[in-house]
């Protein structure tokens, strides 16, 4: 059996050729799902389930399993995967959605992110009062450098909800981008009493906001003197007229 084998390197390509002849078979996925446990091979166990949401999407329990899994790994790649594959398969399903686009949002940069603000800001407008779905536009805001509207678009939400630690993050990103340092250090220090919830990508943003907050303000340059008049003395030669 597979798992009387010595050599790992043996044991993994048998194990994926087994996930490849049976990966049109989800009774067959099961079973090398429920052996993997049985086993405690943790990774080929998601490997398994990954192959049963991709080709039986149908089967969601896999999606929220696999969703459960990579967070509690904090493993973002994982993440982005299960929720793509989620999102194909119950495109109408908001809570998805929203996380499919928080999930690139944090990981793209500024690529696409016009395209992330519209569809946030439609999630948003669905749900106004969905912290969740306000914050996910905000971010999105702030990746379009657009500091004011964040900072408007998370003052939306009630104080308590905004000194949660998933908000409080986005709260100091936006507050330290429009250079208010203390407030940003008050909203950093709620993030950092749970900064272990974080994704490795947020914990990135964390130290962004850190410095941003703790950046000294350029210093305002002088102005400028003006120069006196030039001075004329009595025994300057006149014009010839």
């Amino acid at each position: 059996m597979l798992h009387g084998l010595d050599r790992l390197s043996l044991q993994r390509s048998l194990w994926d050729e087994a996930l490849r002849a049976s990966a049109a078979n989800l009774n067959g996925l099961l079973v090398l799902h429920r052996l993997a446990l049985s086993w405690n091979w943790r990774a080929e166990a998601r490997a398994a389930l990954l192959v049963v949401a991709e080709r039986h999407p149908s089967q969601l329990w896999a999606h929220q399993s696999l969703a459960q899994q990579f967070h509690e790994a904090k493993d973002t790649t994982g993440l982005k995967t299960v929720f793509r594959l989620w999102n194909e398969a119950q495109p109408g399903n908001a809570y998805v959605e929203g996380n499919r686009i928080f999930l690139d949002l944090l990981t793209r940069g500024e690529a696409g992110s016009a395209t992330l603000e519209t569809a946030a800001a439609r999630l948003r407008n669905q749900q106004p009062a969905n912290p969740f779905f306000v914050t996910n536009h905000a971010f999105a805001l702030w990746r379009l450098q657009r500091y004011p509207d964040a900072l408007a678009e998370l003052e939306t939400l009630p104080q308590a909800r905004l000194a949660e630690p998933g908000r409080a993050l986005y709260h100091a990103l936006v507050l330290a981008s429009l250079g208010r340092a203390e407030d940003a250090e008050a909203a950093i220090t709620r993030t950092t009493a749970q900064a272990g919830a974080l994704l490795p990508e947020e914990r990135l943003l964390l130290d962004e906001a850190r410095a941003l907050a703790r950046a000294k303000p350029p210093e305002p340059e002088p102005e400028p003197t003006p120069e006196s008049p030039a001075e004329t003395t009595p025994n300057a030669i006149a014009p010839t007229p």
